[in-house]
């Protein structure tokens, strides 16, 4: 079974059901300002943080439908990230022209493709290494005091 996320305010082009949101930016500046880079979005990019996610996000939902986010630093995920584009076997578009993503990290350790580890939304890791590199799981209310500092 897969997983769903639900997302208010994005495209719907075919009338189908709400998307699942591979990546989401969040980038904080400074404690004033924390913005997300939705690119699918309709609310605009950036987007203030707080905003953003009281627009995107519903609060009162049943927990099987309440979202999950993967929280990993910037530089750990692109240092770490590898996709041999194989979760694109069924898409309509041709592969980019650009070689498949692969981190400084991924190419020394041999690893071909382990997007799956960051889309898993399960909180538990094999490794306390694999942990680093995977970052944390968090709930919208977890993810949004991370981000302000608010809570």
């Amino acid at each position: 079974m897969g997983t769903l996320c639900c997302l208010y305010i994005q495209p719907n082009p075919n009338g189908a059901s709400p998307q699942i949101l591979p990546a989401l930016n969040a980038h904080t500046t400074s404690e004033a300002s924390n913005w997300v880079y939705d690119f699918d979005t309709q609310l605009g990019t950036p987007f203030p943080l707080q905003e953003y996610f009281a627009c995107t996000f519903s609060l009162g939902l049943p927990v099987q439908y309440q979202s999950l986010f993967r929280v990993v630093p910037g530089v750990i995920y692109m240092d770490n990230l590898a996709s041999d584009r194989s979760h694109m076997s069924s898409s309509n578009k041709p592969p980019p022209s650009y070689p498949p993503l692969r981190g400084k990290n991924a190419i020394e350790l041999g690893v071909t493709h382990n997007l799956v580890h960051y889309i898993s939304m399960t909180t538990t890791s094999p490794t306390s290494l694999d942990g680093e590199i995977y970052g944390d799981v968090m709930d919208l209310y977890r993810v949004l005091t991370f981000f302000t500092g608010q809570k």
